[in-house]
């Protein structure tokens, strides 16, 4: 059978923000001389091209048959180029969020001005069941309609900061104190974007890494809010030293340091 030959066109090429190269390479391989000859199901399982983009590893194909009997081989070659620099970055997303006006943080004083509405339940405690139909005018004294009547929630902010990087070690570090209170680590020069205000504080809510040819990739998302230390607090706090990747033009994509 025919060694397979580069096609030369329909190939891809990648570049993620955290420096990670692809491609993905189409070949053809020759199919059976006559109908019902034997499909190269080797060929298309086991070969391996002689040369591969930048010397990066395989980490995918899939092949698709013709109508002419060939088949498409797309190979997909992942990961850092030798000597190439990875990149670090944060994202801080802004949105907002429904919370039952329970949650809101001066519900007692917004219970009181706008007459909340309870019901008694077993053992003394009270359950919210909405706002009374009307409440005083504070100018006039005459009974007005309660403009907070039939509303159960507010808006509420809702900040999410996501930190991205490679590297070619495993941390495994980085999945302790997960739904924890935790400072963030933040790639070099981005150390604004953890920066928070008042009373509160990030809670870590996930960790994703990927293993992505020739190395790992990273996806922290941590949460903006006021956390209860007595819930959320971290008995231990996670240890991992996260050596520098020092690039060519001098960069490191993530802090050195601990969390």
């Amino acid at each position: 059978m025919a060694e397979p030959y580069l096609v030369t066109s329909d190939s891809h090429f990648t570049r993620s923000r955290t420096g990670i190269v692809g491609f993905t390479i189409r070949y053809a391989v020759t199919g059976p001389v006559e109908a019902g000859g034997p499909e190269p199901y080797e060929v298309l399982t086991g070969w391996k091209p002689a040369s591969r983009p930048l010397d990066l590893p395989e980490v995918d194909r899939a092949a698709t048959k013709r109508s002419d009997g060939e088949w498409d081989l797309d190979i997909t070659f992942e990961g850092i180029p030798a000597g190439a620099k990875t990149a670090g970055f944060a994202e801080l997303d802004h949105s907002s969020v429904d919370s039952p006006f329970e949650e809101h943080p001066k519900f007692k004083e917004l219970a009181r001005i706008y007459g909340a509405a309870f019901d008694q339940m077993e053992g003394g405690a009270k359950r919210f069941t909405g706002w009374k139909p009307t409440i005083t005018d504070k100018s006039s004294g005459k009974p007005v309609q309660n403009p907070l009547l039939g509303q159960t929630h507010f808006y509420d902010g809702n900040t999410v900061l996501r930190v991205c990087f490679a590297h070619p070690k495993y941390f495994a570090g980085l999945f302790k104190n997960l739904c924890k209170i935790e400072t963030p680590i933040v790639p070099e020069g981005q150390k604004q974007l953890s920066e928070t205000f008042g009373n509160k504080t990030w809670l870590k809510r996930s960790v994703h890494a990927q293993w992505r040819g020739n190395v790992w990739d990273y996806t922290l998302t941590y949460m903006l809010g006021v956390w209860n230390e007595d819930v959320y607090r971290a008995e231990l706090q996670a240890v991992v030293t996260i050596p520098p990747i020092t690039g060519p033009d001098g960069t490191s994509p993530v802090t050195a340091g601990t969390v």
